[in-house]
């Protein structure tokens, strides 16, 4: 990766443009370390670098020499490997003060003389990152717990690896276990088909999944879940991601278990209608008795 444009040249050749790599790296403001495996050395760490960890211009970084090592294999520093990008990964690296930091570790290996001697490393800080990918989680999880107390699940499709993602709260509706969080729409499916043939929910869970969607809103469906419960249910839908090429990527929707509602409904609709045989009764028998007295 960081390798003169004529592998053939001589030692000075390559140690001239790899110090060229370098002066750019340091003009960028790209936290950046020079590390010597072999010798067990970290020569120098740029400006940016020192700065990020809380190092003095002269405080020598071999501080975190076995610290960046540790997070590559053995066969990175092969003396016969060419040279490469090492992957990117994440880890965190301790200050001389104690502070432990996230960061993001990528680079690669510079040759010289016909050995991986050289790793050039950047590294970024990523706290801020971290931070807001926590902030994230923990909203959604408020979210979540707020939607729960409401009786409501959440639920989304991801047609780009066909997969579908449950609240605690949609997979008790559903009749899953509640710590199911990822289950494949393909698996919803076959169960719902084994469960409900020809069932407007099936219906539509097929819909989804050949691509013919549409937003749907408070649509009631009756259903026997994985716990083998007859349920109702009520569902809403929206399409919010589509990719460059106009195809759905992202559906995401709610639940709601409503069969205790359909109950009560189904008991006013039953007490109706003997309040009115009732009432028919009473005046059949009130008609009769009239033709009786006279």
């Amino acid at each position: 990766m960081f390798d003169s444009p004529s592998q053939q040249g001589s030692a000075n050749d390559r140690y001239q443009y790899a110090g060229s790599i370098r002066e750019v790296l340091d003009r960028s403001g790209i936290s950046t370390l020079w590390v010597e495996p072999y010798s067990g050395k970290i020569p120098d760490a740029n400006q940016t670098f020192r700065h990020l960890f809380g190092l003095t211009a002269n405080e020598p970084p071999n501080c975190f020499l076995w610290q960046v090592i540790a997070e590559f294999q053995p066969s990175d520093f092969s003396p016969g490997r060419s040279p490469s990008s090492l992957s990117r990964r994440e880890t965190v690296l301790v200050t001389p003060k104690g502070l432990e930091i996230p960061v993001e570790i990528t680079g690669g290996i510079s040759r010289v003389d016909g050995a991986n001697k050289v790793m050039v490393l950047m590294i970024t800080d990523i706290s801020a990152r971290k931070a807001q990918a926590e902030e994230l989680s923990q909203l959604a999880r408020r979210f979540e717990a707020v939607i729960s107390v409401s009786g409501h699940g959440i639920w989304d499709i991801d047609f780009s690896n066909d997969e579908v993602t449950l609240s605690h709260k949609a997979a008790e509706i559903i009749g899953l276990p509640s710590l199911t969080k990822h289950i494949s729409l393909s698996e919803v499916i076959a169960m719902a088909e084994l469960a409900m043939a020809d069932s407007p929910a099936l219906t539509l869970l097929k819909d989804l999944r050949s691509g013919n969607i549409r937003d749907f809103h408070s649509r009631e469906f009756k259903l026997i879940n994985a716990r083998g419960e007859n349920i109702w249910i009520e569902a809403s839908g929206r399409l919010v991601a589509r990719d460059d090429r106009g195809q759905p990527v992202k559906f995401l929707g709610s639940v709601e278990d409503i069969t205790a509602r359909k109950l009560n409904e189904q008991q006013l609709v039953i007490a109706e209608e003997n309040a009115k045989q009732a009432s028919k009764e009473k005046s059949q028998f009130v008609a009769n008795m009239s033709h009786e007295l006279r």
